[in-house]
């Protein structure tokens, strides 16, 4: 027994040092110890093969050792295999136990196989109980098991079959998972950071069992346990995702705990790329009627626009292309602007409508309205006077009534239709001036009705003569003064009283009527606003009489800027300074790339080749998406964990992975392949091992003569002490025998390693009887001979020798025999 007060504190020490979490191992890798086991008698085809080859469709590479777990490295081995020793093995050393020990310890697994017939208790049980477990030496045990304990390693198991096992029997550690009346046959354990399970025998696994019954699940089961569920594959990106769980195995930033992003991969392992809860996800609204603006109750959440949506809810109505948030009303029935309310009054191609309180059909100018429609109680015309009296407007015939019927600003004036013509009598002839004279309703004094006289009081006038304004019918026509006169001036109707003429209602005459001045700066004699030079304003009038309402220059009109991406953002390069918004105009000037709707500022950067946050800088280091990039100063397309930048492209001299554990040399990176050149070429943290290409078979060479033996073998890059690489000896315990060494006749003895021993003696000589065992010689080395010159040494096959050499004969047998059981034992023991 081995765990003693002397072996305990070096085991401790070593505990200490271990790691606390698993390591990074890879648990496809299982090591099958035959150093110990039963080799013989578990490498048969029904066994061992068949266990081997069902482990590889689990994607576990199985591979045999002889060479005692104490000689490799197994910074890699996932799992080892101990099929523990019986009476036909030796049992395992201090240094082994202490190994695997701290091997578990560190998270390797660890699978014991009983094998009870015959066995040595001592080598049996010294390796299970570390962990409190005895596997018991009854041999004959044939039962079945139908029911299990809850766990992993029984799942899906309805029956072993168990034969010729043993029981296995445990402290307080671990479970029993597979128990009959009979005994414990399956126990498990969690040690530290690693598992071991215990099975009570190898006939569990014959080939008759995996084909028969469930012991082949068992098999699948014990692996998967033991390697921590990875033994379908290794977590390759490191992430903490074996493929059992990870989609994308390549890739550290794709796992089912990873957060899922706009960038066409599914990174959160869900089965879906670019979830709508996504980091980057847009809110699209629906565009039925294709009008660029969106329903604001129709809305959905995705990475990339689907088709028939847009990026804003401005639109009221998504079945009428005319109707969004900021368009213009129109009196079409629809609600353009999205205000609420259809055909407002304030509709850009909205009518003037004028009150028509008399019901004559003709409009007051200064009581009016806009509206689509017609109002009740008005009219188009805005010609009417007097609108309390149906009889008086704009056009009227102006009669004898005592009206002003025609609007003109004087009622019953001389142009009446029934006015009466009067002619002057200045001079009180009764006659009438012919050319002076008035018409009137009534008669005027100083008139008459009567004509004759063409100045009746004034010389200068006379007909024909030229009409000037002087107060005199100058030309004798009946008129003074008159709007014919030479120098008469030209005045314009001032209906709206804003002191700027109608260029269409003109008045010529010697001095200014009422109503009129001398200009012409009026475009709308109905709207005082209106005048030539006036400042125009945003109100719905053209206020300066340029031919256009509510132009660009108005004073009081807005700057719009040009928003061709149509993502809310203008271009500050393109304004246009106008009253209501231009089609694809937005009030903000925040776009600094009008032909990218994913550009503007404050926009979230991503990797796309744009400038989205306006910054200055395309695809920053700080983008939503951007990669993290490994330094690769050796160029072999392994990155240096420990070095990197975040950009959305690899900088020169970067690359993607992170496994390069010497960057400074480019023939070293995982996955290489080892060659005998003093570089850990695969980066296992071994330097040329023995399975490296060029690594040579050497020879154990235990007496010196430059000749190994071929059975014992070593391969490594380098000589090792004591190896040759020439296996020709015959025999490594005598220097003097090897090829090409002298073969004296005789002796029997294959001294030069030709399969042929000495010539041997004539059958007529005698026996030396004075030759005697070298007495230098002793029989602890078992390399006893005859001093040179002696012909007497041990016999050959045809040994025609006397009787007294028989006993020589079997001293040196004896001393042979000696030596070899010698070398036996101090491999068994400790």
């Amino acid at each position: 027994m081995f765990r003693s007060a002397v072996f305990r504190p070096a085991l401790a020490i070593l505990l200490l040092s271990a790691p606390t979490t698993a390591a990074a191992r890879d648990y496809t890798t299982v090591l099958w110890d035959e150093t110990h086991g039963t080799a013989s008698r578990y490498t048969t085809t029904d066994k061992f093969s068949q266990i081997v080859a069902q482990l590889a469709t689990e994607g576990y590479a199985v591979t045999v050792t002889t060479a005692g777990i104490d000689t490799l490295s197994l910074s890699n081995v996932g799992v080892i295999v101990l099929p523990v020793t019986s009476a036909y093995n030796t049992a395992y050393t201090t240094a082994e136990a202490t190994i695997l020990e701290a091997f578990v310890e560190d998270g390797g697994g660890v699978v014991i196989i009983g094998d009870n017939s015959s066995a040595w208790p001592e080598n049996v049980n010294e390796i299970p109980a570390i962990w409190g477990v005895t596997t018991g030496t009854t041999y004959g045990v044939d039962t079945s098991i139908t029911t299990f304990s809850t766990h992993a390693v029984t799942a899906g198991l309805s029956q072993l079959k168990v034969a010729s096992a043993g029981d296995v029997t445990f402290t307080t550690e671990g479970e029993a998972v597979a128990s009959t009346s009979t005994g414990t046959f399956i126990w498990v354990n969690e040690a530290g950071n690693g598992r071991v399970v215990v099975l009570g025998d190898i006939n569990m696994w014959d080939n008759s069992r995996l084909t028969t019954y469930d012991d082949s699940l068992l098999a699948t089961n014990v692996f998967d346990w033991v390697s921590w569920g990875q033994g379908a594959g290794y977590d390759v990106d490191a992430d903490g995702y074996g493929p059992a769980d990870d989609c994308d195995d390549t890739d550290g930033g794709v796992n089912p705990g990873a957060t899922e992003l706009c960038d066409g991969v599914d990174n959160d392992c869900d089965g879906t790329v670019d979830n709508d809860d996504a980091v980057g996800a847009w809110t699209w609204y629906a565009d039925l009627d294709l009008d660029t603006y969106g329903d604001p109750v129709d809305a959905i959440v995705a990475c990339d626009q689907p088709a028939g949506y847009v990026a804003n809810d401005d639109d009221c109505k998504d079945t009428e292309p005319l109707s969004w948030t900021g368009a213009t009303e129109l009196c079409d029935g629809v609600d353009n602007d999205c205000d609420g309310t259809i055909d407002n009054d304030d509709a850009a191609d909205a009518a003037i409508w004028y009150a028509d309180a008399d019901g004559d059909a003709y409009g007051d100018p200064t009581a009016f309205t806009t509206a689509c429609a017609q109002p009740a109680g008005y009219v188009t015309s805005f010609d009417d006077c007097d609108d309390a009296d149906p009889l008086a407007h704009l056009g009227a015939i102006e009669v004898c009534d005592g009206a002003d019927n025609d609007c003109d600003g004087v009622a019953d004036n001389d142009d009446a239709a029934d006015a009466l013509t009067w002619y002057a009598d200045a001079d009180g002839d009764t006659q009438g001036d012919g050319g002076t004279t008035t018409t009137a309703c009534s008669l005027p004094a100083g008139y008459v009705e009567n004509t004759g006289d063409c100045n009746d009081a004034d010389a200068l006038a006379w007909t024909g003569a030229p009409e000037v304004c002087d107060g005199s019918d100058n030309d004798c026509d009946g008129m003074v003064d008159n709007d014919s006169a030479a120098d008469a001036a030209v005045w314009y109707l001032d209906a709206d009283g804003d002191g700027y003429g109608d260029p269409t209602a003109v008045a010529y005459a010697c001095a200014r009527p009422a109503g009129y001045v001398a200009n012409t700066d009026d475009c709308d004699d109905s709207e005082p606003l209106a005048y030539m030079g006036a400042t125009e304003r945003c109100d719905g009038v053209d206020n300066d009489c340029d031919g256009t309402v509510d132009n660009d220059s108005a004073v009081d009109a807005p700057i719009w800027y040009t928003d061709e991406d149509a993502d809310g953002y203008g271009n500050p390069l393109f304004g246009i300074v106008s009253c209501t918004a231009p089609t694809d105009y937005v009030d903000n000037a925040n776009d600094c790339n009008d032909a990218e709707a994913l550009a503007w500022a404050g926009a979230p950067e991503v990797c796309d080749a744009v400038d989205n946050d306006c910054d200055g800088t395309i695809d920053n280091a700080d983008a939503l998406d951007a990669l993290t990039w490994y330094a690769d100063s050796d160029a072999d397309t392994h990155g240096d964990s420990g070095s990197f930048v975040t950009a959305c492209e690899a900088p020169l001299g970067y690359v993607d992975s992170a496994d390069d554990c010497d960057d400074a040399e480019p023939l070293s990176w995982p996955g290489n392949t080892e060659v005998c050149d003093g570089v850990d070429n695969d980066c296992d943290g071994v330097t040329d091992p023995d399975t490296a290409v060029g690594a040579m078979e050497w020879y154990d060479d235990d007496d010196h003569d430059n000749y190994g033996d071929a059975n014992e073998r070593v391969v490594s890059c380098n000589q090792p002490t004591g190896h040759v690489a020439d296996s020709a000896a015959c025999n490594d315990g005598d220097d003097t025998v090897f090829p090409g060494a002298p073969d004296p006749a005789g002796d029997g003895i294959d001294q030069d390693c030709d399969g042929e021993g000495g010539e041997p003696v004539d059958s007529g000589d005698t026996a030396d009887t004075s030759d005697t065992v070298d007495t230098a010689d002793t029989a602890e080395d078992g390399e006893g001979r005859t001093p040179p010159g002696d012909t007497a040494d041990l016999p050959g096959p045809d040994c025609g020798c006397a009787s007294g050499s028989s006993s020589a004969s079997a001293l040196g047998v004896g001393v042979l025999l000696s030596a070899v059981l010698r070398r036996r034992q101090s491999r068994r023991r400790w």
